[in-house]
């Protein structure tokens, strides 16, 4: 288990039970802390660090709550059950609360020793294993996120440099372009890796809830408070709060955000109290929110407050060399999330989203792959994508061209809109004929080999060799 000392949360109600555990345990490798009272003991555990709960249920109607609270609070916490009675009712009651393990009373000190023991060896193995999953997990992130784009070379400069600082950050760029990902990221390399990470959608939370979900609420603070809540800053303590969608905060509660921000305090809802956080703060949002401050919707002191480092990400149709890349990776997780048999992308489907805009961005991507992964079959992703390509030219070729005021003379200007017009037309000829040069020769009444001509002064190509680099399929 270590040399560092193990810390022990008690409760039970019996001092002659009480006594003999602390007596058994009295062992440098533990520390222990004896509680009798609920409120106290859940107070310690949401406070300070805990490796072990064991608790009498024997003398308490609400004794599986408690287990249940307890694994509320910290999913990871082995939890040890004491109790009179071994029914099998009264073990699976336990157990299905959230109980790693049970003792019936009496006991001998032998015996719960090997249980103590047990089960924070256990919890150190397990935690080995997580770590490890963690950390490949974490690599095959950073790798997706940065790919091999040229435009991705400076921010990674930057995370490397303000990752293990407590900076503030505010993560900028279109809906969908890997802001949550990018956070997970920052996180996972800084020094609060393994502490909380909280995330808080501030445009998903309605208005009237958005305070108390951010800062708690106390006994009777309204109607329906009928116990204290911690709230998503509390909870983050330790740790790292990353705020989604930050732009879209209520106006009202961004002063007492910048307070948390100033002070690391704030007091919940219903409290004369202030209760203190230590936290990183990461945010993000796709708003143009020097807008938001210049109209006044948004302060320009929290503005600066959370703006420490800035950091733009670019849309996925500036990263096309990351397409393929990016792709592959949700092609491999999918595949396993699903239980799919491994497959790979025909070369028109990459050529296809090598010519594509993604709108959605990562979204748009990651939904895309998984489709064909659930279907085992690219097709309709093709014609999606295909689809999509073709009311993107038709709103391109209705929309009107620009006057252009001529430079050179009234001839120049004529010329030029004579070859504008004139690869219009051949474009859409083209078009019509499925990119059979022969009929649309004879369609435009032009000669094959002028016809080849002006494709190749216009700069046409058909959509499967466009921008793509990749050779047709034989």
């Amino acid at each position: 288990m270590g040399s560092e000392s193990c810390h022990l949360l008690l409760l039970v109600d019996d001092p002659v039970v009480q006594g003999l555990i602390e007596t058994i345990l009295d062992q440098p490798e533990f520390v222990v802390s004896t509680f009798r009272n609920t409120g106290d003991a859940l107070d310690q555990l949401r406070q300070l660090k805990t490796d072990l709960i064991i608790v009498d249920i024997s003398s308490r109607k609400d004794g599986a709550d408690i287990i249940e609270t307890c694994r509320n609070i910290n999913q990871e916490i082995p939890i040890i059950a004491l109790s009179v009675h071994d029914s099998v009712d009264i073990v699976v009651k336990a157990m299905k609360s959230g109980a790693d393990d049970f003792i019936s009373k009496p006991f001998d000190a032998l015996e719960l020793k090997i249980k103590v023991r047990k089960v924070l060896e256990r919890k150190a193995l397990l935690r080995e294993v997580n770590t490890k999953r963690k950390q490949l997990k974490e690599y095959d992130l950073y790798d997706l996120i940065f790919g091999c784009s040229r435009m991705m070379v400076p921010i990674r400069s930057v995370i490397d440099q303000i990752a293990d600082t407590d900076v503030p950050i505010l993560l900028r760029g279109e809906s969908g372009t890997g802001k949550d990902l990018l956070a997970k990221v920052i996180v996972a390399h800084s020094l609060r890796a393994d502490s909380p990470f909280v995330k808080v959608n501030c445009s998903a939370i309605p208005l009237e809830l958005i305070e108390s979900e951010l800062f708690g609420y106390e006994q009777g603070a309204f109607t329906g408070a009928g116990e204290r809540r911690t709230g998503k800053f509390e909870a983050a303590s330790g740790g790292t709060i990353y705020l989604d969608e930050i732009g879209e905060i209520n106006p009202i509660l961004q002063s007492k955000l910048l307070q948390v921000l100033q002070d690391g305090s704030f007091s919940p809802l219903g409290s004369d109290r202030d209760v203190q956080v230590d936290m990183r703060v990461i945010s993000a949002t796709n708003l143009d929110i020097e807008q938001a401050v210049n109209e006044g919707r948004f302060r320009r002191d929290l503005y600066y407050r959370l703006k420490v480092v800035e950091i733009f990400l670019p849309p996925l149709r500036e990263r096309v060399d990351d397409i393929p890349h990016i792709a592959e990776y949700f092609l491999e997780q999918f595949s396993r999330q699903y239980n799919r048999k491994p497959m790979s992308f025909s070369r028109k489907l990459l050529r296809l989203m090598l010519g594509y805009q993604w709108p959605g961005n990562f979204r748009e991507l990651e939904n895309m792959v998984k489709r064909v992964v659930i279907f085992g079959d690219e097709t309709p992703a093709i014609s999606e994508i295909s689809a999509k390509k073709r009311v993107a030219r038709s709103h391109q070729t209705s929309m009107p061209e620009p006057v252009i005021v001529p430079m050179q003379g009234l001839k120049t200007f004529e010329k030029e809109a004579v070859r504008r017009a004139e690869r219009l037309i051949i474009e859409k000829a083209l078009d019509k004929t499925g990119w059979n040069r022969v009929k649309t020769a004879s369609y435009l009444s032009i000669s094959y080999k002028s016809l080849l001509t002006k494709i190749k002064e216009c700069g046409l190509h058909p959509e499967r060799e466009a921008g793509t680099g990749i050779p047709d399929e034989i």
